[in-house]
């Protein structure tokens, strides 16, 4: 909730995305990187080359069941 507005548009296709976390793992739940103004990950879109990329269901990190 509250990220409804956060969308990247881009032309359908298929794309490689590379997201680089801009915290360390461990401090996650610090109020530190929680409560941080600026952005907690870079991301990278860019079309792909190879055709046979991975879709993702989930976010990798955060996997259903996680609490």
């Amino acid at each position: 909730p509250g990220c409804e507005a956060d969308v990247i548009p881009v032309t359908p296709g298929v794309y490689d995305c590379r997201i680089v976390q801009l915290y360390a793992p461990e401090e996650a739940d610090s109020d530190d990187v929680f409560d941080r103004e600026e952005p907690h990950f870079h991301l990278v879109i860019t079309a792909a080359v190879n055709q046979s990329s991975v879709k993702f269901e989930e976010v990798p990190w955060f996997p259903e069941g996680d609490d």
